[in-house]
């Protein structure tokens, strides 16, 4: 039954769009504004400790000493290739290749972080070797779970999402990785010490301007084809963003691509991008790069920050862009007037892929990082802990609009749309006996839609009495709620939904981390203000919250958080944050992330604080039924029902 009108599907997209926008006009207003350099140091302060808050502090580990072994050195005519594995985050090898020049001698190094792709790919090999043959040193290696080396526990869509829910930021093995290349380059004796250049297209461009940003031994860094507006690519573009990308709480700040590359200044930039790039609009990173300019025009440096386009280039690492930043490198590193060698296709060697393995241990991955987080935490938590997570401006109800529908038997369904102060639309379905009114509701809500168990005598119109063969002890009113993404609010589908890793929900979940709340969060405060319109009205004395899949969730937080529930039933609760970072794919995600979950608190824990509380099949992430043991994770007072049936009664 639709309550709201054609354009609801849009409505909470919208409503995210709107607020982060406001939050970006303001926070823009305020960095466009800044005229001196003393004022840009100030506020450059604050963005980073929101920027270096969003990584572990493993992020800032400086190690003694850097464990590594060589595996193989395969030599050319121009140059040679070694493979090395690098120790980098607690039992993580980096898989990398160092290209060397022929000639004996010591030159500068240059990382070179490869996009989300394998190293032995077209890209990086002819960059790599370009930059060997012109002078430098280069060192080449895969990121996680992108077709290379590191492929299990690794994809970047699924257990890099869940490194938000452990506070574990993947983008810290991406960074990190590069990091680490560093400080391997520095044990060598054939590099000039201290100063270092970096290049790297698309994720690996991304790379490049996060590792520029923490280490200052980068003297130069060149980007390729990574930089477009992250918020139009994400909001209007209708693009799944990768979630490393943008750290949680980032965009509250307006920390986008020209926000990083400003925090390079004064560091030389040299910005590069593909006029037909299929990918990233380069209008929008010429854009960019004016904003930039400006923050490096504060040092008197302005002329350090440039770009180039390409303009026979897609969203690829062309010869003609090498030569560029090799020029680039020898003005700022080997501080030389100097001309690149100009290469032609025929004149790189396409190595064999085989050449170039590492063949590293894998002795963790991102979903085993992700499982230890839950092992070391502080929980201890209280209301006002959860509270404090529900940290942003109260959602309550302006208005409830009731549309009665027609009598069946002695029942009237009505339409009902809760307005909220955000200018959001919650539509119910109300079914009521009106015959006979009762002073207890069943308040509803999942993720399948609304109507979805009224239909074909559903549990729901069991509840209210209307279909039931026997006679009901007490029958409620049932109230059931599509909360923003759910039923008539779930987002519209794009042509980019037709890829295996963009979805609007992802787009919409990974817009509100960036933004520093969630998507839980939301839908948390969507109930709670249900909760307290109704107990305002006091047309019922007994309120039964229940909650069905995805919705079980916010549905358990907003129970513990309110004072006016009778009872609480859970259908489909998974039992732990913990046992959604196990399982990939997992049906939980990617709306209920609660950042750095670890230290918050567990399902498990907030069902134990509970007191009239029933859980219906009770789950592990991958949706199988929890196996109940002698020692239960909940205590005496939880009601657990295993039942293959959808037949709960309620």
């Amino acid at each position: 039954m639709h309550v709201l009108d054609v354009t609801s599907h849009q409505l909470f997209k919208n409503n995210v769009k709107q607020k982060i926008y406001d939050t970006f006009k303001e926070e823009l207003l305020k960095r466009r504004n800044i005229s001196s350099l003393k004022e840009w140091m100030f506020y450059q302060k604050k963005i980073m400790e929101v920027f270096n808050a969003a990584f572990p502090e493993e992020m800032f580990v400086k190690l003694d000493k850097i464990k590594f072994q060589v595996v193989k050195t395969e030599h050319f005519e121009h140059f040679s290739i070694e493979n090395v594995n690098i120790e980098s985050v607690l039992g993580w090898f980096v898989n990398a290749t160092v290209y060397r020049p022929s000639e004996k001698g010591t030159y500068y190094g240059i990382v070179c972080p490869t996009g989300h792709s394998s190293k032995t790919k077209d890209n990086y090999v002819r960059s790599n070797q370009a930059l060997a043959r012109n002078g430098y040193i280069t060192i080449s290696f895969d990121p996680p779970g992108m077709k290379g080396e590191h492929q299990f526990g690794n994809d970047h869509f699924t257990d890099g999402v869940l490194s938000f829910l452990s506070g574990f930021w993947s983008n810290t093995y991406f960074v990190l990785d590069a990091i680490r290349c560093i400080d391997y380059l520095e044990t060598r004796d054939d590099i000039i010490k201290g100063s270092y250049g970096m290049t790297g297209i698309s994720g690996g461009g991304t790379t490049t301007m996060y590792a520029s940003i923490i280490d200052n031994r980068i003297k130069a860094c060149a980007p390729v084809c990574c930089v477009s507006n992250s918020l139009h690519h994400l909001l209007e573009e209708n693009y799944t963003t990768c979630p490393e990308t943008i750290g949680f709480n980032y965009y509250k700040h307006a920390i986008d691509f020209e926000m990083l590359l400003s925090l390079c200044a004064p560091t030389p930039l040299l910005l590069v991008g593909g006029k037909n790039d299929e990918i990233l609009n380069y209008q929008l990173a010429i854009e960019t790069m004016k904003h930039v300019q400006v923050k490096y025009k504060l040092y008197g440096k302005e002329n350090l920050a440039t770009i180039y386009i390409d303009p026979n280039a897609g969203h690829e690492y062309t010869l003609k862009m090498i030569e560029k930043v090799a020029i680039f490198f020898n003005k700022y590193l080997k501080k030389e007037a100097k001309k690149a060698i100009s290469l032609l296709k025929e004149d790189i060697l396409y190595i064999n892929q085989e050449k170039l393995l590492c063949y590293p241990p894998d002795k963790t991955c991102f979903q085993s990082k992700n499982k230890k987080q839950f092992l070391i935490n502080n929980r201890c938590f209280t209301e006002k802990d959860i509270n404090n997570w529900v940290h942003s401006s109260e959602i309550f109800i302006n208005k409830l609009t009731t549309t009665t529908g027609d009598a069946k038997w002695a029942y009237k369904i009505s339409r009902q749309i809760y307005e909220t102060n955000e200018q959001m639309k919650l539509p119910a379905i109300l079914l009521a006996n009106y015959l006979k009114p009762t002073k207890e509701v069943l308040l509803f809500f999942t993720d399948n839609g609304k109507t979805t168990h009224f239909i074909n005598e559903g549990f729901l119109a069991k509840t209210a009495g209307m279909v039931s063969s026997k006679k009901q002890q007490s029958p409620k009113d049932v109230i059931s709620v599509d909360l923003s993404g759910f039923g008539e609010l779930e987002i519209e589908k794009d042509g980019y939904d037709f890829t295996g890793w963009c979805s609007q929900i992802r787009n919409v979940s990974y817009a509100l981390l960036f933004y520093g709340s969630s998507v839980i969060e939301q839908r948390v405060k969507e109930i709670m203000a249900i909760i307290k319109y109704i107990s305002k009205n006091k047309q019922y004395k007994k309120i039964t919250l229940c909650g069905k899949g995805k919705a079980s969730i916010p549905v358990l937080l907003a129970a513990y958080l309110s004072k006016n529930i009778e009872k609480t039933i859970l259908i489909d609760l998974p039992i732990s944050f913990e046992t959604m970072t196990m399982y990939v794919p997992n049906y939980y995600l990617p709306d209920n992330i609660i950042y750095d979950a670890p230290n918050k608190f567990e399902l498990y824990e907030v069902v134990n604080k509970l007191k009239n509380i029933t859980l219906f099949n009770p789950r592990y992430g991958d949706m199988n039924l929890y196996k109940t043991k002698k020692e239960s994770i909940y205590q005496k007072q939880v009601k657990i029902i295993i039942s293959e049936s959808n037949d709960y009664e309620i």
